[in-house]
């Protein structure tokens, strides 16, 4: 089947899973979410669907500044009609590839990833978590939601459809150490939060000083060989360097957000699909 033909279906029925799943918003990884975010927060959503997400922060925190990128354009047509509707105007939606992101590094102080990565495999998701890293600024927080099987029986028959819906990856994803996982990309899992039928981690980046003992952990005291393996290819993906945000921070005070083009990096010649370009000066 056409995958822009799959992504029309999906799209219309895709906020079913807060009607399903996440009815009940006091215990949905909804509201952990929100309640991650600050005032002033420089979000981006990847893959981010119909931008419900996207949409609650922008709703709730007039002054966050939320990006949502997403490949499928079904998928950002409905986010675009959501948007319009309650009239938001601090969010832009980007039809982008998210492991190959047309931002500045570090320059969001949040990163959402929610029911993402159990959909990859290993090469495609250290991608991903890599781009997320680089964009990330050194002391923001990456946000993931993912499946959680209940232990609730009535929650448990509701979820059952999950596995056999779900591609191939899920059914070793749900099954790995999330301490692990995201370890070995260069995160450490700063908080855990059981939601109804999800999870939600808070990742912050490992510094310098955490990599360095666990290289040794690693490798004992040949710290030259754990170098030379997985921790040299992570430095090298994985480039966490500040480039200029201080900068950025300085002109956003001085001429205010809907003048500052902060995120944007491509060059005047790339092509770039700019979904919601139609809403308005103030974005």
């Amino acid at each position: 089947m056409n995958t822009n033909l799959i992504y029309k279906m999906i799209a219309k029925i895709y906020d079913l899973l807060d009607v399903v799943y996440f009815r009940d918003f006091a215990h949905s990884p909804r509201k952990v979410v929100l309640d991650r975010i600050e005032k002033e927060d420089r979000i981006l959503d990847l893959c981010t669907g119909t931008a419900t997400n996207a949409i609650n922060i922008a709703s709730k925190n007039p002054g966050t500044r939320v990006v949502g990128v997403d490949l499928s354009k079904q998928m950002l047509d409905v986010a675009k009609r959501k948007i319009r509707e309650k009239r938001l105007r601090n969010i832009r939606l980007y039809q982008m590839d998210a492991m190959d992101l047309k931002f500045r590094s570090g320059c969001f102080d949040k990163v959402l990833i929610s029911l993402v990565l159990h959909e990859l495999e290993e090469d495609l998701a250290r991608k991903l978590l890599a781009e997320a890293g680089r964009v990330l600024e050194e002391d923001g927080e990456i946000i993931v939601t993912e499946w959680e099987p209940s232990r609730k029986p009535g929650q448990r028959i509701l979820f059952a459809p999950i596995g056999f819906l779900e591609p191939k990856p899920y059914k070793t994803f749900i099954h790995k150490d999330m301490d692990h996982y995201f370890g070995k990309y260069g995160f450490k899992v700063e908080r855990y939060y059981h939601t109804d039928y999800t999870k939600v981690l808070v990742l912050k980046k490992v510094k310098g000083l955490e990599k360095e003992e666990d290289v040794k952990m690693t490798a004992g005291n040949n710290r030259a060989d754990a170098l030379s393996g997985k921790y040299e290819r992570y430095l090298q993906e994985t480039p966490m360097l500040d480039y200029g945000c201080a900068s950025i921070r300085k002109l956003i005070r001085e001429r205010g957000w809907k003048d500052l083009q902060d995120f944007e990096v491509p060059p005047p010649t790339l092509r770039l699909e700019v979904v919601d370009s139609d809403l308005g000066p103030h974005l």
